[in-house]
C-alpha cells in the first residue's frame, strides 16, 4: 500500500558509473567535487480520509489519488487508489529527498474519474533532517462543491499545477492519468 520516490543527484550516478572505469577516472571526479556523501531526509506519510466529511457514497466515487511535495523540494507520489474501492486508511507513502535543509507540505488529493477534486488535505511543515525519518500525517476532507455533489471546488488552492481545469465541450481538459504517473 505505499508508493515511493527516491530522487538521486547527478553527482551520485556520475559515481556509480564511475565504479565501470580505472581507478584514476574515480579519482578525477572525486578532485570534480562528486566525492563527497549525499545524505537523504526520509519521510513517512500516512494518508487517510476523514470520514465525517467523506461519506461512502463520495469515497465510492474516488478513482485517482496523489500526494504532492511542496516546498524545499517539489514532486508526486501516486497513491493506490480503484474506483469504488478506496479506503479511508490509504497507509504510508514513502519519499526522500537529497536536501539537506528546509521544509516539506505534503498534500494528498483525491479525485473522480473526470479528475474533479474531490477530497484533499495537507500536512503541517515538516522539517527536512538528513539521515533522519521522519513522519507526516494526511487527512483528506471532502472539498466543499463536491461534498455537495456539484464537483470539484473552483477556490481550492493550487497544488502543484495538478488542478483538473474546466470542462469544454470534449468533457475535462484532464484525467486522472495526469496525476498518476511520477516524473
Amino acid at each position: 500500500m505505499s508508493s515511493s520516490t527516491t530522487k538521486h543527484s547527478r553527482c551520485h550516478a556520475a559515481l556509480n558509473r564511475c565504479s565501470l572505469f580505472s581507478g584514476l577516472l574515480a579519482a578525477a571526479l572525486t578532485l570534480a567535487g562528486c566525492g563527497s556523501e549525499i545524505e537523504y531526509a526520509y519521510f513517512s506519510v500516512q494518508v487517510s480520509i476523514d470520514r465525517a466529511t467523506v461519506p461512502d457514497e463520495l469515497r465510492r466515487k474516488i478513482a485517482s489519488c496523489v500526494l504532492v511535495v511542496e516546498g524545499d523540494d517539489t514532486d508526486f507520489v501516486s497513491l493506490p487508489c480503484t474506483l469504488n474501492s478506496v479506503p479511508y486508511e490509504l497507509g504510508k507513502a514513502e519519499f526522500s529527498t537529497d536536501e539537506s535543509r528546509g521544509q516539506l507540505v505534503f498534500t494528498a488529493i483525491m479525485r473522480d474519474l473526470n479528475g474533479v477534486d474531490l477530497a484533499r488535505g495537507s500536512s503541517a511543515p515538516v522539517a527536512i533532517v538528513p539521515n533522519v525519518n521522519l513522519e507526516a500525517s494526511v487527512v483528506a476532507k471532502a472539498v466543499q462543491s463536491a461534498d455537495a455533489g456539484m464537483g470539484g471546488d473552483a477556490n481550492a488552492p493550487d497544488a502543484g499545477g495538478l488542478d483538473a481545469g474546466a470542462e469544454d465541450a470534449n468533457g475535462p481538459d484532464a484525467d486522472s492519468s495526469d496525476v498518476a504517473v511520477g516524473g
